[in-house]
């Protein structure tokens, strides 16, 4: 034992996010089950040279993010100063809540070079439900690809399972909740129980691939009606997160007199950047459908998000609607 003591380096797992947060418990928890090391950031905002002094200093071996917000941080602070953190413990960078988007896993992989990239798809209703593993080769623009297994389904409205190629709600069968405590309608709304399985269904809108794989557009409460078509916020975010002086960005709906709904942008650019709002629109024609193209973008301090680094979309649209109404750009 003393031997293997002595040779085997200790699994020391690392979750960004705060213990509120069901994706940093899920890492607790592997940790606490499977008898590891878990090293606890608690400072009280977000750093990520904070992260990285904790990473160097407890030896960190995987190291778990919660989307962009905290991945494209780090990553920059790395690229920053290259010699400044040992991190030759960290073998693994995975990441939850989120999707990362293509722009910020490229970062990632220049400042970790050679490191295991994980991003995984889930929810708390459903638990893990796909992953991705970053293998260096270019991935498709815009929204996510996720290897499933059989436990998950994309469901049309009558939920009858959808043929290759069209959108539908995204589930996923196995241990499943009860249901949301005091919430019937809740409840009733999200879990139900198709041909005698149960099955949870949290609202993720998707698209079932060729090779078995699963596309995430996004949560469907945020799609944006614009003269009919669909627009999904996260894959415009994808495409914007991409520019190399976009640093964040968030994608909502606001009204307009002849479409109904316009795909509208905030933007936070990188310092001393003089990126303008047609370079913005330019950049998006290049790599997804006009109809995508965000017809308005207002340029932003800091994109508003939820206290675990989620795009707070009602924050928001209420700032995109400000904006509007006076005119700033």
């Amino acid at each position: 034992m003393e031997e293997a003591l002595a040779v085997e380096a200790p699994m020391v797992l690392l979750a960004c996010g705060p213990m509120m947060h069901g994706g940093s418990q899920w890492i607790l928890g592997n940790g606490h089950v499977a008898g590891q090391t878990v090293a606890l950031y608690t400072e009280p905002t977000f750093s990520a040279e904070g992260v990285l002094d904790l990473v160097e200093q407890a030896r960190v071996v995987s190291l778990t993010f919660l989307g962009d917000a905290m991945g494209r941080p780090v990553a920059e602070a790395i690229l920053a100063e290259p010699d400044r953190w040992d991190l030759s413990s960290l073998a693994a960078v995975s990441n939850g809540a989120a999707p990362l988007s293509d722009g910020v896993r490229e970062e990632i992989r220049r400042a970790l070079p050679g490191r295991f990239v994980l991003d995984t798809y889930g929810a708390s209703e459903s638990g893990a439900a796909g992953s991705r593993i970053d293998d260096g080769s270019e991935a498709p623009t815009g929204a996510p690809r996720f290897t499933v297994d059989d436990k998950v389904e994309v469901f049309a409205p009558d939920l009858t399972p959808c043929p290759v190629g069209v959108e539908g709600l995204l589930g996923r069968r196995g241990a499943v909740p009860l249901g949301y405590y005091k919430d019937p309608v809740k409840s009733a709304a999200t879990f139900k129980e198709i041909d005698g399985v149960r099955w949870a269904i949290p609202g993720d809108f998707a698209r079932r691939e060729e090779d078995g794989s699963v596309t995430v557009l996004g949560r469907g409460s945020v799609c944006i009606n614009t003269g009919g078509e669909k627009v999904h916020p996260e894959e415009v975010e994808a495409v914007l997160l991409r520019h190399d002086e976009v640093f964040d960005a968030v994608v909502v709906g606001t009204p307009h007199e002849r479409w109904g709904q316009q795909v509208t942008a905030l933007v936070q650019r990188r310092e001393g950047s003089t990126l303008d709002e047609e370079g913005v629109r330019a950049h998006c024609r290049a790599l997804i459908s006009n109809y995508k193209v965000p017809k308005t973008v207002f340029f932003v301090d800091e994109v508003p998000r939820t206290p675990v680094s989620k795009v707070d979309y009602p924050a928001s649209a209420a700032l995109a609607a400000t904006l509007l109404s006076t005119g700033q750009v």
